[in-house]
């Protein structure tokens, strides 16, 4: 019988992962059998009607992470993005999006009639997008008719914009600031006095996570950098949220068989890290941190340098340029050293480390990266710029639902996008549907493309463009 799916993850065993899940693929990180594959019955509850141990389950994660309340995911946090901006607003309401949003929010705009407002992005040339709290808040001072205003944060590179200030605005203009911590789930127990880099030194508050920092809502995908299956997440709420629409949202687009497995996995990561996660959590950043060290004069730069943001400690994000190499060559050369990384961009790796790392895996990546080529490429220093965008020119839900056909991506420039289209990760659209892809955009993805990123947005290798 072939199976080649099955076949190419059973091949998978024995190599070391810096990527997610979060799990790591340990054994006795996740104390599941198929037994407990089941689906609602009195004994088991029901995630749309909790009573029972669904019920207490939400409770207790309500409780580490300081929220109302608390919706366990299955279908990971783009269902909790998607479910919400849909109850923050109304079909034809606006919502204040940063460019930098994953592609999930531009399908909640699609799904919902939303009218997004968007904030620039920045990157540099490497292509790592951020978002600047100024923008923000100009946006909020704007249009204090849209009802919510979304933040990413952390993001893939580890970078957490604060969010004091954009709470206490958006609350003053009535808005609700939701986040999108998908790369956050751990900061439910990280302490920031010890976990948290910030630049030019300082001292973090103890506690980092939105929910503590003023949001409203929060998501977070306890697959990414804690123990849980993949799919797993939650979706946070602080009191004044209205848990039960905010149910039924989430009903509208996860499935109506939600896994008890992963609801399990989810209860399971809860409990380990109540019991021993901060402690952990600890040991961790130190680890990654004499990573950063093992690195310090071999042409390898921890990428938080020059963010300018704080970020978070157990996130491996490593500029390769100083040893003339692409963060593609880095990764590559990784892949054969029987290591996973997350993502590589033009000028960095990342590697999600989390609890269930051990320092042994961690020493072995040390000397990987320290033995990685020498090539002839730039060092310079990173030029940082406001990323382009299409002009719009039909609505982003008429294009995502209306006609399309497909073109191939080189000859894309002046179509009207249909799809949110980039590079991936980290997931973030150079272009939105009813935006026009403009030849810069072309260009930037063929070339993202042939660097060897994925790119999203596509069908058949062609760009998804209205008809």
């Amino acid at each position: 019988m072939s199976a080649p799916l099955v076949e190419a993850l059973r091949a998978m065993e024995g190599r070391l992962s810096f990527h997610m899940p979060g799990h790591k693929g340990l054994r006795g990180e996740l104390e599941l059998s198929p037994h407990m594959d089941v689906t609602e019955l009195e004994r088991t509850d029901d995630l749309y009607r909790p009573d029972g141990p669904i019920a207490r389950a939400q409770e207790l994660m309500a409780q580490s992470a300081r929220a109302a309340r608390t919706i366990l995911l299955t279908n990971g946090s783009t269902c909790g993005v998607e479910a919400m901006l849909g109850y923050a607003a109304r079909p034809g309401e606006r919502v204040i999006l940063p460019r930098a949003s994953h592609l999930s929010a531009v399908s909640a705009c699609a799904l919902y009639g939303l009218e997004p407002v968007w904030v620039d992005a920045w990157a540099d040339e490497g292509g790592a997008p951020f978002t600047r709290g100024q923008d923000v808040l100009e946006a909020i001072r704007r249009h204090p008719e849209a009802r919510a205003v979304l933040i990413t944060r952390p993001d893939y590179f580890g970078r957490m914009l604060p969010l004091d200030g954009i709470a206490a605005a958006a609350h003053a203009a009535g808005m609700l600031l939701l986040v999108d911590e998908a790369h956050g789930a751990h900061l439910n127990w990280l302490d920031g006095r010890t976990g948290v880099y910030l630049p030019g030194g300082g001292e973090a508050e103890r506690r980092v996570s939105a929910l503590d920092m003023g949001a409203d809502i929060c998501v977070q995908s306890a697959h990414k950098t804690l123990s849980a299956l993949t799919g797993g997440a939650w979706l946070h709420m602080a009191a004044g949220v209205d848990g039960e629409r905010l149910l039924r949202m989430v009903a509208l687009t996860q499935s109506s068989s939600p896994s008890f497995l992963i609801m399990a996995s989810l209860d399971g990561a809860r409990a380990r890290m109540d019991e021993r996660g901060a402690e952990e959590l600890k040991r961790l950043c130190a680890w990654c941190e004499e990573v950063n060290a093992a690195c310090a004069g071999e042409g390898l730069a921890p990428a938080r340098g020059y963010f300018g943001l704080p970020c978070d400690r157990t996130r491996l994000a490593l500029d390769v340029t100083g040893r003339g190499i692409s963060g593609y060559e880095a990764q590559r050369a990784l892949d054969g050293q029987g290591i996973d990384i997350e993502m590589a961009d033009a000028r960095r790796i990342v590697m999600i480390a989390t609890v269930a790392d051990e320092r042994d895996g961690l020493e072995r990546l040390a000397r990987a990266l320290r033995a990685l080529p020498r090539g002839a490429g730039s060092s310079s220093a990173p030029r940082v710029e406001r990323t382009g965008r299409g002009e719009r020119r039909m609505g982003l839900r008429e294009a995502a639902l209306g006609p399309c056909r497909r073109v191939p991506l080189e000859r894309a420039a002046g179509c009207v996008a249909a799809r949110a289209l980039g590079a991936y990760p980290p997931g973030v659209a150079e272009c939105v549907p009813g935006e026009e892809i403009s030849k810069e955009a072309c260009e930037r993805l063929c070339a993202a493309r042939s660097r060897g990123a994925a790119l999203f947005g596509l069908e058949q290798g062609m760009c998804v463009v209205t008809a």
